[in-house]
């Protein structure tokens, strides 16, 4: 038996094509093979376009027709408690891509603004930023409104921890490669810069997620992961989500603030 595996590294930029990766993996009930990589590659590499009014459709497109695949994407599925107005995800997620219709990122955080605490328990618990932080809103805005929402409104996909998983459909997961490097005692900082060391930390992380999870890939899809930090970070993405089925997709509550699988 194999599920399959998608981990997306995920960008709100206006020209995403370069920025957007996907890892393509299949994961087996083999002792000597837990996770195949089949494909790393950049959105631009797989579909035509460039802006973000292109790219994210595709995207959208690449989810749909997943089946039953498990997708782990790295943005905040959420806000934190004190800025949302809801003990519903799904409310939520629908106040927010209605609030934001037709606006770009300036109108963001908007009234989503919050003079309480702005990081979620999930991100204290794994050092992940405050989703209205200037460093991921791009991600948080376009991920919400344009990525989540659309496939939740049609029903096509199940977000998880906060709907039931139904084994027919996608089911889409939050990551955040940074924390899962750092719980594999890999490189968590210190691996996007253009230096040498840079991508010697680059190679130890990708040999290090190999020889943690039996994880078996060309390595022409190494040295992809050694020289783009965004390759990494979907190939981190997709050991995430391997690691999630195996200690059960469904471990954890269900909350309005979401839930990082690291």
């Amino acid at each position: 038996m194999t599920t399959k595996v998608y981990g997306i590294d995920f960008s709100g930029s206006k020209s995403p094509g370069q920025k957007i990766w996907i890892t393509e993996a299949r994961k087996t009930d083999s002792p000597d093979q837990d996770l195949h990589v089949e494909d790393v590659s950049a959105a631009a590499e797989r579909w035509s376009g460039t802006h973000r009014s292109d790219i994210l459709p595709e995207l959208r497109s690449l989810i749909r027709q997943s089946d039953a695949a498990v997708i782990g994407l790295d943005f905040p599925f959420s806000l934190s408690r004190s800025s949302v107005s809801t003990e519903e995800w799904t409310e939520f997620l629908e106040e927010f891509a209605t609030t934001f219709k037709g606006k770009n990122i300036d109108a963001y955080p908007g009234d989503y603004n919050s003079d309480g605490e702005s990081r979620r328990e999930t991100d204290f618990r794994f050092g992940g930023q405050s989703p209205i932080s200037p460093q991921v809103q791009y991600q948080v805005f376009y991920g919400l409104r344009d990525v989540l929402h659309p496939l939740v409104s049609d029903d096509a996909v199940r977000v998880l921890p906060m709907q039931d998983r139904d084994s027919t459909k996608p089911s889409l997961i939050e990551v955040y490669p940074a924390a899962t490097f750092g719980a594999e005692r890999l490189y968590r900082i210190g691996y996007k810069q253009n230096s040498e060391e840079s991508q010697k930390r680059r190679r130890e992380n990708a040999e290090g997620l190999q020889s943690h999870e039996n994880m078996s890939m060309a390595d022409e899809f190494v040295e992809k992961a050694v020289k783009s930090d965004d390759a990494l970070d979907s190939l981190c993405a997709a050991f995430a989500v391997n690691r999630a089925i195996t200690e059960g997709l469904d471990r954890e509550r269900e909350s309005v603030e979401g839930h990082i699988y690291a």
